[in-house]
């Protein structure tokens, strides 16, 4: 028989301290290490200085959903791709997005 503890270990943690500036340049390595590239197509990234236009497309690019996953907490600010890649594009450059096919759950 499963007896819980009487506290649960991090529960004395507070929520400034887990939205504070060291978790989240935590959370941002992470996230920079966690993502891989499977084929660079004909050397496309980096964008060459040149590119105009973005073309973005697939049903969770902005899915604040597909984020949080089983995560039973509630982040102060959640960042989609969709949003994440906008911020990241230099001036001038214009992003489109179509979610493509719908998800079937």
């Amino acid at each position: 028989v499963f007896d819980p503890p009487d506290t649960v270990r991090w529960a004395s943690v507070k929520p400034s301290v887990v939205a504070g500036p060291a978790h989240a340049r935590l959370a941002r390595e992470a996230a920079l290490k966690s993502c891989v590239l499977l084929r660079n197509r004909g050397g496309i990234l980096p964008l060459r200085p040149d590119v105009r236009s973005v073309f973005v497309t697939g049903p969770l690019a902005a899915s604040v959903e597909a984020l949080l996953g089983n995560y039973h907490g509630i982040p102060t600010r959640a960042v989609t791709f969709l949003e994440g890649l906008a911020a990241a594009m230099p001036e001038g450059v214009r992003m489109d997005f179509r979610p493509g096919s719908l998800l079937s759950i």
